[in-house]
């Protein structure tokens, strides 16, 4: 039987315009959890989301080894919240301490 090679020159760039909303998340979801296993990809990876993020207030990044995305969304989420205090609702308020409740 033939053995054949192939070459496909992919560019990332035109791979990831083309992604869903969803897809990039997953994408990055894989690219976090893989620099949580590799030191030097971990640097590489906060070091790349310093330079694009210079503005400290825009992103909070807390490199713990055990943090995992969906942990490191839910602490951005939960940060967001308290920078939006005064723009919430009393109905929201209402809900968010309803939610904490249940864990107090």
């Amino acid at each position: 039987m033939a053995n054949f090679e192939t070459w496909v020159d992919v560019d990332p760039d035109d791979y990831w315009r083309e992604m869903s909303r969803r897809e990039k998340n997953e994408m990055i979801g894989i690219a976090v959890e893989a620099a949580s296993e590799d030191d030097n990809l971990k640097d590489s990876l906060i070091d790349s989301i310093k330079e694009h993020f210079k503005s400290e207030d825009r992103i909070n990044i807390t490199a713990t080894s055990d943090s995992s995305y969906d942990q490191l969304e839910f602490e951005r989420s939960l940060q967001a919240l308290q920078r939006s205090y005064y723009r919430l609702s009393q109905d929201k308020l209402d809900q968010i301490n309803e939610i904490a409740k249940i864990y107090k």
